[in-house]
């Protein structure tokens, strides 16, 4: 299956004890298609959201939900560690 999202993020800000602003985490929702790589090569809408938590300047921590629409409806849960560069 391929999944071709567009997400809109939206950042939400904390201010530290000396004022400067940093990320406390990304929330995201999108819309895109789910293709099926199955037999019958379908194609459905996929809807997607999730949550991106910087945890160091190298490290983020993801979580996500995709939801597709073919046949029947498919879910799928996402839990990772990306490194930012």
């Amino acid at each position: 299956m391929f999944l071709l999202p567009v997400t809109f993020d939206y950042p939400v800000q904390s201010v530290t004890d000396f004022g400067e602003q940093r990320i406390s985490f990304v929330p995201y929702v999108g819309v895109g298609a789910a293709i099926s790589t199955s037999g019958d090569s379908t194609v459905g809408v996929l809807l997607t959201s999730g949550v991106d938590v910087p945890i160091s300047p190298e490290f983020t921590a993801t979580a996500g939900l995709n939801v597709g629409f073919l046949n029947e409806t498919d879910v799928g849960l996402r839990f990772g560690i990306g490194y930012n560069f």
